[in-house]
């Protein structure tokens, strides 16, 4: 039902460093959380992972306990949300489920992520809940949205036609510290729920490079990239 890579009920976490590629659910086929008291998303890869409904990378659910996640550096690359996935009957359950990450009545300090390559159920979704109500800001900057769809047909030339916030969410406006810009990842071959060959390091001509929140430095002190390869709990060394 939940959880397709991980499922995670009334307890706080801190994932960090993880690739979750090629998972299925119902809801947060990555990742599901369920009334964290604090969690933390920090240098992840969320990778071609279909939710039937909610949640294609992770899905994030508010409770009495939660306060807002932090989900810092983490690299959302082809996931979807709201649809089977290729190779089964092609019914659609939801529009706007969130086909990157749908968070479930909370906010989130949500900054330095990749958001991208979105087949169906558009970037991020959110609805109101325990934590957020419609029409409470929301607070995401320096991330990178490229090329998230809600429908079928969304062709990666017509900005226009992409969604990059959904459900509750759509009442807003990304600020324009967020960029549209294509990310650049390495060898991606598109959604074929198989990681390999694809590389989730970002090229050199990537706007992804020395573009993140300027308060965040990667491990050679320059200032950070954005996603899962920038911060300073990144993995490898700036190049």
């Amino acid at each position: 039902g939940e959880g397709g890579g991980a499922y995670i009920d009334g307890q706080s976490a801190d994932i960090w460093d993880n690739l979750m590629c090629g998972n299925l659910s119902d809801k947060g086929a990555g990742i599901a959380m369920v009334d964290p008291p604090d969690a933390t998303l920090e240098n992840n890869i969320f990778n071609e992972n279909y939710s039937l409904h909610y949640g294609g990378g992770a899905y994030i659910l508010a409770g009495p306990n939660t306060n807002d996640p932090t989900i810092i550096n983490n690299t959302f690359l082809g996931n979807s949300a709201g649809k089977n996935p290729p190779g089964f009957l092609p019914v659609i359950y939801v529009f706007g489920g969130g086909g990157a990450l749908m968070l479930d009545g909370t906010l989130s300090d949500f900054r330095n992520n990749i958001v991208s390559h979105t087949p169906f159920g558009a970037g991020i979704s959110g609805l109101d809940g325990d934590n957020y109500t419609i029409g409470d800001p929301i607070t995401m900057d320096h991330n990178i949205f490229y090329f998230n769809c809600e429908t079928d047909g969304c062709q990666e030339d017509d900005p226009g036609q992409w969604l990059n916030l959904a459900g509750d969410y759509a009442t807003h406006t990304l600020s324009p510290l967020n960029y549209e810009f294509n990310p650049y990842p390495s060898y991606y071959g598109g959604p074929d729920l198989d990681c390999y060959p694809d590389a989730f390091y970002t090229t050199f001509e990537s706007a992804a490079v020395d573009n993140g929140d300027p308060s965040i430095e990667d491990i050679g002190g320059s200032q950070s990239d954005i996603g899962a390869y920038g911060g300073p709990r990144a993995n490898v060394l700036d190049q």
